[in-house]
C-alpha cells in the first residue's frame, strides 16, 4: 500500500500526469487534504479528474534533491519509501 502520509517529513512530491498533456505537481500535504488522511496514491488516481478534459490522472512519486549545510542537527526522518522514485 502507497500510503501518501508516508512521504510527508521528505522532500518529496507528487507528479499528477493526465492523458491531455497536463501535469501538476502537488506537495503531499496538499494531495492529504483534498483525499483525507488514510489516503493512497491508488486512490488519488481513482478520485482526482483533471479539470482539462475530464480524465483520470496518473500519479507518479518523486524523492526531490534536497542539500542541507554541514552543520545541519536535525534528527533524520524515517526512510523514504522505497516506491517512491528517486531519480
Amino acid at each position: 500500500m502507497r500510503r501518501i502520509a508516508d512521504m510527508l517529513d521528505h522532500p518529496a512530491e507528487v507528479v499528477i500526469l493526465c492523458g491531455c498533456v497536463s501535469v501538476k505537481v502537488a506537495r503531499p500535504g496538499w494531495l492529504l487534504v483534498r483525499l483525507g488522511p488514510e489516503a493512497t496514491i491508488e486512490d488519488g488516481e481513482r478520485r482526482l479528474i483533471c479539470r482539462k478534459c475530464g480524465q483520470r490522472p496518473t500519479l507518479k512519486p518523486k524523492g526531490i534533491w534536497n542539500v542541507t549545510g554541514g552543520r545541519d542537527r536535525r534528527v533524520d526522518p524515517p526512510p523514504m519509501p522505497d516506491w517512491v522514485d528517486l531519480s
